[in-house]
Parts: C-alpha cells; structure tokens; sequence
C-alpha cells in the first residue's frame, strides 16, 4: 500500500489490498482524514470506508487512518464500530491513552504512535529546529530528523478464531534511553531573532 484509497489519484497506487495468513483473509485499508492540510484533494473517508465495508467479505478488516483531528478518529469508529476489525489512527506521532475493544469486538485507538527518534525529538525531528519555527513563525527552518534516541509504537491485537470479533488489544512501546546525548544537545534557539 502506497496510497490512501481515498485519495482523490488513488488509481496511482493502491490503498487497500488483501493478504492470507493461514486460513484467515484480512484487508488492510489506508484512509486520510479530510482535516489533513495537503495540496491534493480527498474524498469523504466515511462514504470510501462505507463502499468498501460493503463489497469486501474478508475475515478481518484492519483501518489505518491517517487523520489529523481526534474527532474525526473517534467518529469513524464509532460509525463503523462492529463493521470492520480494527480502526487504528495515525497522523499526530504521540501514541494516545484510549486503546479499547468496543463490546462489538473492533479494536480501536485514536493514535499508535510514531517509530523514530524519541525521547528529546519534537515528533522525530531536531528540537531546535521545530522550536524556532514557534518562537519565529516568519523564519525560515530546516526540518531535520533528531539523532536522539529512537522509540517503537504498535498495537498487539488478537481475535477469537471462530466470531473474528477482537478480544484483546495491547500497546507495544519501546523506549531507547539516550541520556547522555539528550544532556548534550543544544535546544537553544538562534538569539538573532527578534521577537514577534
């Protein structure tokens, strides 16, 4: 998968695609939500979703949505809570406290959380740069990836073999510890800005 499947080029790539493991078929879909600020257009990830929930027959369907807003996560959940399996979001890089099984059996949590630079990073990248873009909006910066520590997010999920209804869900987190580097970094921003 390459492509959100409501991404309004999605013939470009794929967004949806199925896999067999086992004896089981599950589709994994790519959906990005409509508050998601990018030059290209995107159609209604509920009516995209609502298509595919209806011509798809898969054992299990897992959702990454890519959003920005937490209620747009949350609605779609709640809209298609018991429809299909899981419903993961992604976007915002901080892993979010609301990992649930619904009593219809779908996992659901507002955000994952990134793998990347960790601990010291502002969303993986290079904390100076990211803070001078707060404190001088008008600046020009340069995003550049932290080399701060690294952390692993994902989602453990498992499903009852017979119902395919989810059962469990926990949060895998992985921390690297990089004290030393992280009281050796700079955080500093450049003083020859002025304050706006």
């Amino acid at each position: 998968m390459n492509l959100p499947e409501n991404f309004q080029y999605a013939d470009l790539g794929v967004g949806t695609n199925v896999i067999k493991v086992k004896n089981k078929t599950i589709r994994i879909t790519n959906l990005l939500g409509e508050g998601v600020k990018l030059n290209f257009k995107v159609t209604n990830p509920f009516y995209c979703l609502e298509d595919l929930v209806k011509m798809s027959n898969q054992d299990l369907h897992i959702v990454d949505f890519h959003a920005e807003t937490t209620s747009e996560k949350n609605a779609l959940a709640i809209y298609f809570d018991g429809q299909v399996s899981a419903i993961l979001g992604t976007h915002t890089h901080v892993p979010s406290a609301d990992l649930r099984v619904s009593p219809k059996g779908m996992v659901y949590v507002t955000d994952v959380g990134m793998c990347g630079p960790g601990f010291g990073s502002i969303i993986g990248a290079k904390a100076q740069n990211v803070l001078t873009k707060f404190l001088h909006p008008t600046a020009r910066f340069k995003l550049e990836v932290s080399k701060l520590g690294a952390q692993f997010n994902a989602i453990l999920m498992e499903f009852d073999d017979k119902t395919n209804k989810a059962v469990n869900a926990k949060r895998i987190q992985i921390l690297e510890d990089d004290e030393i580097n992280y009281l050796k970094e700079d955080f500093s921003v450049p003083a020859d800005f002025e304050r706006n």
